[in-house]
């Protein structure tokens, strides 16, 4: 008989590329096991087998349902405050404790979806709606400026919203909806 102590190390946390600052614009960030956890092979390390990183860029710690990062992959951050936190596990299963940077980015939001003629928001339809019946629908703007659009000669009118903007245009001398931006929901 005998006794055996079996020691499953537990890996290394994750390291990430970019630094915790306020940045101007959108970054990307890498993600890469620790340095403990890397094998040399010739003069390049790569990551050890069988670790997985997970992360998420809400605050929230990661589990095994968070997004797998995957080798070399460059997570595109949003704008305002992110906190990216990630954790290796290994092949035994184990844990590695949290990595956690906050990061700030003063930019504006970019738009979540642009629409084309076929689409329609709430009814609307590009090139047919009215301004009149756009704002029965969504409300009187924030805010409206004068201002052009793509090529066309005539002024176009901007309507800016909680959620986003509107453009209108002239057509048949009738001011109709030629694009929406929505930076949130409506």
């Amino acid at each position: 008989t005998g006794t055996y102590k079996i020691i499953m190390p537990s890996p290394q946390k994750p390291d990430c590329t970019l630094a915790s600052n306020t940045y101007k614009q959108r970054q990307r960030v890498r993600l890469r096991v620790g340095a403990e956890n890397q094998m040399k092979k010739g003069e390049e390390y790569s990551k050890e087998k069988d670790i997985t990183i997970y992360y998420t860029i809400d605050g929230s710690n990661p589990d095994s349902d968070s997004p797998v990062y995957q080798e070399n992959e460059a997570i595109v951050l949003p704008g305002g405050k992110v906190t990216l936190k990630a954790m290796c596990k290994n092949q035994y299963g184990k844990l590695s404790s949290i990595l956690e940077v906050g990061y700030k980015f003063n930019i504006k939001p970019a738009p979540l979806e642009m629409y084309a003629e076929t689409d329609t928001l709430a009814d609307m339809v590009l090139l047919t709606t009215t301004q009149q019946e756009f704002e029965a629908a969504f409300g009187s703007p924030q805010q409206e400026i004068d201002t052009t659009y793509l090529t066309l000669e005539d002024t176009a009118r901007h309507l800016e919203y909680p959620w986003g903007y509107a453009v209108f245009a002239t057509v048949n001398k009738r001011w109709v909806l030629v694009r929406v931006e929505m930076t949130s929901s409506v």
